[in-house]
């Protein structure tokens, strides 16, 4: 919870001299010397940012954390890191969704992440396909950087493939021709700008300030977030698509791992996250966006102490398994090396990723082999009682309960 002192609450606290306190209060953040100014006009005063005592002690923290993330990280044999990533991905598409309420699964988000393995274009997988793709883009360091409004319609059309109807898409040249407003509660809570002229000026300053050096990532992701939101420049699709624009620009300062957990703890915590909006949309905080930058900044902590514990977790218990793996190929001399390469990728399958199968294609990418080869070794450690198939179209395999208690 924040300590820093939202100028509404300052002007309700000094009742008949509200306004001067205000004033004066607003005076010295704005033109202080560690104030960012955005040159961004929300709610009839410039976004500005104030850099406080809290702020500057949370980025510290938030940065010596992510030296612990990716020393940890780089422990990671390369099976377990893309089965992570994959895991972080599925989680992030989920609650991304769930944010907006749309309905969907790890399992069929995680089947779709298989179909783009397999470069499958099956349409009864195509919900969701290109969502997964752009995140997978992240990971491996393949996006396009979004350099104009017509990237940021890319993107869009990319995230809500196949999910809007022929009149629920943007009409405008770029983005929506028409007004919108964000109803809460039952009344309107926000007005989207207008026209699409403003929206199209309003999204060229702001990938202007994300090419700038003038202010730090951190700060800029987070504002870029809010400022997106604001300008709210489709129809519907605009929280999905801010989530990926942040998790994209966090992914240029911060791990992928971190960049790709934000959505889950917003999700844990959506009252936070929606006050966070409506504190510097309020008129009498005249547009300090401090409170809504130190908001997402604490959701990055707190995601960080998940993905410390979680790689803790489980690079212990690897160690452990890899350790009785060695003891049983010593105890079965029978067990060929390759056969014990499986096994270990089985393992960091099972430890790191969300489902526990692997598929043939996938093992023999890793292996360096052909498939058939790869199907070698599984038909010997199937004989072995060590794995069994789990699905036969794609054709992947498990570990049996009796291998998962010997490791």
């Amino acid at each position: 919870m924040s300590n820093y002192l939202e100028l509404s609450k300052i002007y309700h606290k000094a009742g008949n001299d509200g306004d001067s306190e205000l004033e004066a209060a607003y005076q010295a953040r704005f033109n202080a010397e560690s104030t960012f100014r955005t040159g961004l006009i929300t709610s009839g005063h410039e976004l500005f940012l104030t850099m406080t005592h809290e702020l500057s002690l949370l980025t510290e923290r938030i940065l010596r954390k992510e030296r612990r993330v990716s020393n940890m990280l780089r422990r990671l044999p390369a099976i377990a890191h893309t089965s992570l990533v994959r895991d972080l991905i599925m989680d992030e598409i989920v609650y991304s969704n769930e944010i907006e309420g749309i309905h969907s699964t790890r399992k069929q988000i995680g089947e779709v992440l298989e179909s783009i393995q397999r470069n499958d274009q099956s349409p009864e997988l195509r919900r969701f396909r290109e969502f997964a793709r752009l995140y997978l883009q992240i990971s491996d360091e393949s996006h396009k950087e979004p350099a104009s409004p017509e990237d940021i319609r890319e993107i869009y059309d990319l995230i809500m493939d196949g999910e809007l109807s022929e009149d629920e898409t943007s009409d405008g040249k770029i983005f929506r021709k028409d007004s919108v407003e964000i109803i809460g509660s039952g009344k309107s809570v926000h007005t989207g700008v207008n026209p699409e002229s403003a929206i199209i000026e309003y999204v060229d300053k702001l990938l202007n300030l994300m090419r700038s050096d003038a202010m730090p990532g951190l700060y800029s992701a987070a504002i870029f977030h809010y400022v997106f939101e604001y300008i709210h420049p489709f129809y519907d699709g605009n929280g999905r698509t801010g989530r990926y624009l942040l998790a994209l620009h966090l992914s240029k300062v911060l791990s992928i791992s971190t960049a790709l957990s934000l959505s889950r703890t917003i999700a844990e915590d959506k009252g936070a996250y929606y006050r966070g909006f409506r504190s510097v949309e309020n008129r009498l905080n005249r547009s300090d966006a401090t409170p809504f930058v130190i908001m997402i900044l604490e959701f990055i902590d707190r995601a960080q102490d998940d993905m410390l514990d979680r790689l803790d977790s489980s690079i212990m218990d690897l160690e452990r398994a890899t350790n009785a793996l060695k003891e049983y190929h010593l105890a079965h001399s029978e067990l060929e090396e390759k056969e014990c390469a499986v096994l270990y990728l089985m393992l960091q399958v099972k430890l790191f990723g969300a489902f526990s199968n692997m598929s043939i294609h996938e093992m023999a990418d890793y292996l360096g082999c052909s498939a058939q080869t790869a199907r070698k070794y599984t038909q010997s450690l199937e004989g072995k009682g060590l794995i069994e198939a789990r699905s036969r179209r794609p054709l992947a395999f498990e570990l049996t309960k009796e291998a998962e208690e010997l490791f």
